[in-house]
């Protein structure tokens, strides 16, 4: 959750393959301060010319907790389209 007057930082890294001229894979792995949460996510994008790309995303966020607690299930799939104009 998000606090007032409380410093927040953290990083991101990009990994991305192209394979071929229309598609490409790529990693991320990002970390977020002081909340301890890493979200590692992988993706694959699909362009169908210069304006038009889909990318089909699965991410895994860990948030760090206590025992007895567990890092919640709460993987993402996003599917997204993107056009430019």
């Amino acid at each position: 959750a998000e606090r007032y007057n409380i410093p927040a930082s953290g990083y991101w890294a990009l990994l991305v393959q192209n394979l071929g001229i229309r598609n490409a894979v790529a990693v991320r792995f990002d970390r977020f301060y002081p909340a301890a949460i890493d979200t590692i996510g992988a993706a694959w994008i699909h362009y169908w010319d210069d304006s038009l790309k889909a990318s089909l995303v699965y991410e895994v966020p860990m948030t760090a907790v206590r025992a007895p607690l567990k890092d919640p299930k709460d993987n993402v799939i996003t599917v997204q389209l993107q056009a430019k104009f």
